[in-house]
């Protein structure tokens, strides 16, 4: 909760709006609107692949490592 409350008093707080609009606002808004004009199956290979390239992604650009959890 403390972390919370700092990032909120935080000087920072534009960046993180900067941030958080752009990077998750605006990209759902326009997977939910792609989502209506793509055929069910391929919107389903698309969710399922999401998980696979966020940790790909992340362990060849950040360093982040997999383990069996």
């Amino acid at each position: 909760m403390d972390e919370a409350f700092s990032v909120a008093t935080s000087n920072d707080i534009g960046w993180f709006l900067f941030l958080e609009i752009p990077g998750a606002g605006i990209s759902f808004i326009l997977y939910v609107i792609g989502i209506q004009w793509t055929a069910p199956t391929t919107v389903s290979m698309v969710a399922m692949v999401e998980p696979v390239t966020a940790s790909l992604f992340g362990f060849l650009l950040i360093g982040d490592h997999l383990t069996l959890i």
